[in-house]
Formats: structure tokens, sequence, C-alpha cells
């Protein structure tokens, strides 16, 4: 009679004086390990030939991007530099002005009448250092858009703040927003709208309209220690 084939394999193992131990080994295991462990292993290999393929890209990568780093790295530290420089120049100047005591006269007292001025501030407007062109306003549908152009009559960069006043009927409104009350009763030159430029500076500036009745504009711009370095008043310009 003709046996099945076995689906085992039996070891012996002969250890003398001992008697003989007999391992059996399911077959399809054997045939298991010899199939998974090469393949583990070739599934290894190929994977650190990846990895170390992929490690000598990003350093080459990196390597190439070494010399922008640096100089990205070094135009910010002449950045740092230069803003520290200005705010030492910034200091020395305030620290000059609260000796100097007030200079203010009566009449820029006035004018600045919604400001709170600091210590020692200057009216430079005589020096005209700024002047505007293509003023411009503009309603779109429940905002007024006054858009005009900074232009630096000086040869070097001017820094400060802005600050615009609508007026619009008996309707008062600030650019950038605030709202004058019993606490705060004037402007802080300071809370104005940054502006540095060199040679131009566009400067949309935009309103609540309130109503359609024609509108004015004074225009203030301090310098950052709170000169003031320009003054015009604009308008009327008839609200659509």
């Amino acid at each position: 009679m003709i046996q099945d084939p076995s689906k085992e394999v039996t070891l012996i193992v002969y250890n003398t004086p001992a008697p003989p131990k007999y391992i059996k080994i399911n077959k399809r295991l054997i045939r298991y390990i010899l199939m998974i462990v090469p393949a583990l292993i070739i599934i290894f290999l190929a994977g650190s030939l990846f990895y170390s393929i992929f490690l000598k890209n990003k350093v080459s990568e990196l390597k190439a991007l070494e010399p922008a780093i640096l100089q990205q790295l070094d135009k910010q530290e002449v950045a740092f530099k230069a803003q520290i420089q200005d705010l030492r120049k910034t200091n020395e100047e305030l620290t000059r002005k609260l000796s100097r005591g007030g200079t203010t006269n009566e009449g820029t007292a006035s004018l600045l009448s919604l400001f709170t001025i600091p210590l020692g501030s200057q009216d430079l407007r005589s020096q005209n250092m700024v002047t505007l062109s293509d003023i411009k306003v503009t309603t779109v549908k429940n905002q007024i858009k006054l858009n005009f152009n900074m232009l630096n009559n000086t040869e070097n960069k001017l820094t400060g703040y802005m600050s615009v006043v609508q007026y619009q009927g008996p309707h008062l409104q600030f650019y950038p927003p605030e709202e004058l009350n019993e606490k705060n009763l004037k402007l802080q030159y300071a809370s104005g709208e940054y502006y540095s430029f060199s040679r131009l500076r566009p400067s949309p500036v935009t309103f609540e309209k309130i109503s359609k009745l024609s509108s004015r504009y004074k225009i203030y711009l301090f310098s950052k220690t709170g000169d003031l370095i320009f003054y015009q008043q604009i308008g009327p310009f008839n609200i659509e």
C-alpha cells in the first residue's frame, strides 16, 4: 500500500551515551523559513541602500543651501545691528528732548490739540521734508477711501507715525481707528500708522462712510520721537 507523503521531516539527534532524540519539523514551516528569511534580508538591504541614498541627497541639499542660509543670517545680523543703532539714536534724541524741556509754540500746540506730544517735541514743518501727490478720494459701498503718495524731499530715510483725521459734517473719524473718551481725551502720536520710506510711499487710508456729506482731512506726520514734520489739510471732497 502506497503511503501519503509525510508533512513532517524527522531529525534524529545522537548524543551518546544518551539515547537518540527525534525532532519533527513541519515541511511547510521549513519552506516558509527558506522563503521569508532571504526576503527579509533582501528588504533590509534594499531599505538600507535607499536610506543611505536619501541621507546622501539630503546632505547634498543642505550643503547647497548653506551659502544661502549664511547670506540670510548675515543680512539679519546687519538688520539687527541697524535696528540697535537706530534705537540708540532714538534714545539719545528723547534724552535731549527731556533735557531741553517744552519748545512747542502756541500755534503748534493749538494745531496738535488732539494729540499727546512728548516734552521737547519740535515743529519741523519748515524743513519741507515731505510733500503729497496724487490725492484721490473714492467711495466703495460703505467705505470712503483716501489715497495719496508721500514724497521724501530729503536724502535720508524718514521714519515715524502717520495719523489722519476725517471731518464729515459733525462726524469725526481717525486713522488708524481710535476713539476718544473720558479716559482717553487725546491721541498718542505713536499710535499712528508706522512709516519708513526713502523715496515714495503710497498711503491708502480707509474710513467708514457715515453719510453723503462732503469730507475733509487733516494729515499729520510725526517723527519717531514726536516732532511734527508734516501737516496738511485737504478737501472738501464730494461723497456720493
